[in-house]
This record gives structure tokens, C-alpha cells and sequence, in this order.
């Protein structure tokens, strides 16, 4: 008997339109009955007849079809032996030997339903019925995977980290983004805030190469056709190049790009900070205006690369001076500043101490610099204006020091003078009467009204 045979329901389908089924069979009478009642019933099938495993496992391996009615048993084996070749085709089992173990295993395998053989062959009225629910069935299948296919392709291309966890913390969605963590569970998995509203914060996340980035995430409930929340998603974006433009633009905004020191406007807000702090705690700060003695002497000689390397050591030389919680600034050229916080609450001896500071750094610069094949030494000259609290303005402390400071280069250079009330006076009787010096240049504006070092030392007149 020829194991295998083609046969065509006479039903006016055409091959565009029929469905395609494999019936393997090795009964004849219930192979002849299956056959008639596709042409009885006018379905639409195109039917190829196979009676054992080897000739069913030769056909599939050339074509697939779209539905396999499949007896159980066959003279060389059972169905069974054919899921390897079935793949995702859809598979009716049809036997008269069942039972529920059988049916277990079949449809565990993947098996899309059975009929039940009987003597009176009424399962065959069930035929279609079965063959119309499991395509419809494979129908959906294949729209659900295909729309999970999409879904899929959209979170794998969208740039940001998704994924969702259950209310457990198992990860049940997640894109390759999210992958790149290399993590089952995570942050994901924290319970959202009361109400199940939605979440968003910025954090910093580990990835599978043990680089941290910085993401802005979202996260939100997840309910279910009921309402219920049973999952939190998350959605993360990656900001860490932002966030470093925003740390590069705000370190333009506020630190000397040479030194590394804060700048001028950085200066002002520590100062502010400084100020609120002394008027809380009743004690005092202190003001150094550092001026570098003929710095412009180092630039015309050795030129500006040279100028830039003594720059960069004088601000490593200023942060060795002070303390952590002071402030050491460069606002331009060759001038810094030091401000030196939570000095004593008496003004004598905070004086004392800002001497002792004043010193120190005087020393530290005084030292020799080794310049590249050179060799160079300068002194700084420098001004100290007390503050105490918010009894002045910012830019009236820097510009008392400043005065100091050129009292200080009056007095020979090197130097490091106190503010005197005085001086300011004599300033603002200048400007009254007109009477201004020939030049206006800062160095010749200050005449010797600065308190000298002995002056503090002794704790006489405070500013």
C-alpha cells in the first residue's frame, strides 16, 4: 500500500483559499471516512494522506501545513515520535486508544487538541469545529507574538532602560538597555510611594562593565484589567552626558579653569554662607587679598607658560595654609584670596589668628619655584579685613582688603598689612573734595593709613 497520497476535497476552495492538513493515518476505512466528510461538508481543506512516521517525517521535512490530524498510534511507532518535525505547526491528535496521561503529555508538548475515535465515527462531525478553533487559536497566537515581536523591537530601540518587576520584585519585562545592568531585580522592585502614584528621581545605576551612569527615572503602577496594580514599571534615561555639561558649564560658571580654584562669583556665595555663619556663632572671619610682587616681570622674561606653571603652584602652596572649611580663590591675574572662617569670637584674638594664617602663607609663596630649566622667587603682598557676621557688604570686605593689600605693596612689598578705618575715611574725604592723586592707578591711590603689623600683634584698634 502506498504510504502516502494526496487527496483534494472537491469543494470549490482554490489553492490560495484551501487549508492545508497532513492526515496521518494508517486505518483506510477511517482515512476513506475523513475524506468523505471533508467533501460531505464542503470544507475547505487540501488534503495529503500519510500512513506511518517515516513517510509523515519525509513530507514535513519538505513543506509545512496548516493544520496535522495525527493518529496516535502508527504501525512504526506513535505521533509522539514526530514533535521534532511538527514545530509550530498546529497538531490535532486523533486516536481510540486515549487516556488522560496520553492527553497530558500531548498537550503539554504542545499539542493543540484530540478527538476521540468512536465505532460510529461521530467524532468526525467535530472535526471541523476543532480545526476552525485551533487555527483560530494559532491566529491569535501568532498576533499576540507578532505584536510582542513590535512591542519588543520598540523597547529594544527606544534610548532609555525599561522594564518592570511584580509586586515580588521578579523582572518580567525589560528591553536590551536594561539588560546592560545585568541585573534580575533592582530598585524596580522598591514599593511606590502611598496611592501608587507615580515616581520620579534621579539616580545612579551600575552597569554589567562596573561603569556608573546617571538616569532620570520614572516609575509607575502597572494595573491590571481590574484596576489592581500588580507590577511597577520603570522607565530610565540616561543623563549622564547632560549632567556632566551641566558640571562643565557650572565649573566654567564657578572655578578658575588654571587653577582649579574657585573663582570670583564661587568666592561670593562661600562668603554669603561665611557671613551667616559668623552672625549665628558670634565669631569672626578673615579676608586676604594676595597680590604676587612683580609677577609681570616673570611673564615678560620667561613668558605666559611659565607664568601659568607659577600660578598653579601658588594655589597649591595657598590650600596647604589653610584649613578645609576655608576658602582659597583666584579672581584674575596674579591676585587671590583666602578667606578664613570661625576664628575667635574676640576680635583681638581673631586678629592674632589671622596673622598667624597671614604668616604662613606669606612664607609659603616667599619660597623659591622651580620652573621648568628655571628657577624664580617672588613675595606676595597681602591685605586681611576682619568680618564679623553681616555688619558689611561682600564687596566691601574684598575692597577694604584690597586697600590693605596696596598699603602693604606701599610699604615695601612682601608685607602683609590690616584695614584701617582710617584709610577709609581718608578715601571718602578724597572723593568729596575732589582731591585725587596725579595718576589713578591703584598702587598710587593708597597712602599709609594701613595698621601695622605690631599694631595687631599688640590687639590695638580692631577694624
Amino acid at each position: 500500500m502506498n504510504p502516502s497520497v494526496t487527496a483534494t476535497a472537491n469543494t470549490g476552495a482554490t489553492a490560495a483559499t484551501a487549508i492545508s492538513v497532513l492526515l496521518i493515518e494508517d486505518d483506510l476505512v477511517d482515512e476513506l471516512a475523513t475524506l468523505r466528510t471533508v467533501t460531505r461538508e464542503g470544507l475547505p481543506y487540501q488534503v495529503q494522506v500519510v500512513r506511518n512516521v517515516a513517510a509523515a517525517r519525509s513530507v514535513l521535512a519538505e513543506r509545512n501545513f496548516d493544520v496535522i490530524l495525527a493518529d496516535y498510534k502508527l504501525p512504526d511507532g506513535t505521533s509522539f515520535d514526530l514533535m521534532d518535525a511538527f514545530a509550530d505547526q498546529v497538531v490535532i491528535f486523533i486516536t481510540g486508544a486515549w487516556d488522560e496521561a496520553v492527553a497530558a503529555r500531548a498537550l503539554r508538548l504542545g499539542v493543540h487538541d484530540y478527538l476521540i475515535k468512536d465505532d460510529e465515527r461521530k467524532y468526525l462531525k467535530l472535526l471541523s469545529y476543532r480545526v476552525e478553533t485551533a487555527l483560530r487559536q494559532r491566529r491569535t497566537e501568532r498576533a499576540l507574538r507578532d505584536s510582542e515581536a513590535r512591542l519588543q523591537a520598540i523597547l529594544d530601540n527606544a534610548p532609555a532602560s525599561i522594564s518592570a518587576c511584580d509586586m515580588a520584585g521578579r523582572l518580567i519585562l525589560s528591553n536590551r538597555h536594561h539588560a546592560d545592568f545585568g541585573l534580575s531585580t533592582g530598585a524596580l522592585a522598591d514599593p511606590l510611594p502611598p496611592g501608587d502614584a507615580t515616581q520620579e528621581l534621579e539616580e545612579t545605576l551600575t552597569h554589567r562593565d562596573g561603569s556608573q551612569r546617571t538616569y532620570h527615572t520614572v516609575r509607575f503602577p502597572m494595573p491590571d484589567a481590574e484596576g489592581v496594580t500588580r507590577a511597577v514599571g520603570a522607565i530610565s534615561v540616561d543623563i549622564t552626558a547632560r549632567k556632566l555639561a551641566e558640571q562643565k558649564i557650572s565649573s566654567l560658571a564657578y572655578v578658575d579653569p588654571l587653577t582649579g580654584l574657585p573663582n570670583r562669583r564661587m568666592l561670593l556665595s562661600r562668603m554669603q554662607q561665611a557671613f551667616a555663619t559668623s552672625a549665628r556663632h558670634s565669631n569672626h572671619g578673615a579676608v586676604f587679598f594676595i597680590d604676587l610682587d612683580h609677577f609681570k616681570a616673570l611673564n615678560d622674561t620667561l613668558g605666559h607658560d611659565h607664568g601659568d606653571l607659577l600660578l598653579v603652584e601658588v594655589a597649591q602652596r595657598l590650600l596647604v595654609c589653610v584649613r578645609g572649611e576655608d576658602t582659597v580663590a583666584r579672581i584674575g591675574g596674579d591676585e587671590f584670596v583666602v578667606m578664613a572662617v570661625s576664628l575667635a569670637n574676640s576680635s583681638a584674638v581673631a586678629a592674632a589668628q589671622a596673622m598667624a594664617v597671614g604668616q604662613k602663607i606669606v612664607a609659603a609663596i616667599s619660597r623659591p619655584y622651580r620652573l621648568g630649566a628655571n628657577t624664580h622667587s617672588l613675595t606676595p603682598s597681602i591685605g586681611v579685613s576682619l568680618f564679623h557676621g553681616s555688619e558689611l557688604a561682600l564687596d566691601e570686605i574684598i575692597k577694604r582688603a584690597d586697600l590693605a593689600m596696596y598699603q602693604a605693596k606701599a610699604a615695601g612689598r612682601g608685607l602683609l598689612r590690616f584695614f584701617d578705618p582710617l584709610m577709609q575715611a581718608a578715601q571718602d574725604q578724597r572723593g568729596r573734595t575732589g582731591n585725587r592723586p596725579a595718576t589713578s592707578t591703584r598702587r598710587r591711590r593708597v597712602e599709609p593709613m594701613c595698621r601695622s603689623d605690631a599694631d595687631v600683634a599688640m590687639g590695638t584698634k580692631n577694624h
